[in-house]
């Protein structure tokens, strides 16, 4: 995700969160200090830091489909059929990994 756009979607989402609840964040609460790279607020900053941090951990690579560990040979078909469910497996084993949540049936 594009750095402003992330940015965008942190400010969105501190704007749901926390303004219902409290009625204190709002957008001169989310001001940009000088030079706009961070927020006046302290406590706003520190959310800002660890929203890029969990941003960045759900970056992952994933198995490659085109690796021959998905391909099956079978004696009376020409060349190999790839193997569908043994990469969904193979995806969803790199995800759990890492610590995200799999939600099966979507």
């Amino acid at each position: 995700m594009e750095y402003e756009n992330l940015r965008v979607a942190f400010e969105a989402q501190m704007l749901e969160m926390y303004h219902p609840v409290i009625g204190i964040i709002d957008t001169p609460w989310l001001k940009r200090a000088e030079g706009e790279a961070d927020y006046e607020n302290e406590y706003v900053q520190g959310c800002w830091v660890g929203y890029q941090v969990y941003r960045a951990a759900l970056v992952r690579a994933l198995p490659n489909p085109r690796s021959e560990t998905y391909v099956e040979y079978f004696p009376d078909v020409e060349g190999g059929c790839f193997n569908e469910a043994k990469y969904i497996a193979a995806v969803n084993a790199a995800l759990t990994a890492a610590g995200i949540t799999v939600k099966e049936g979507v």
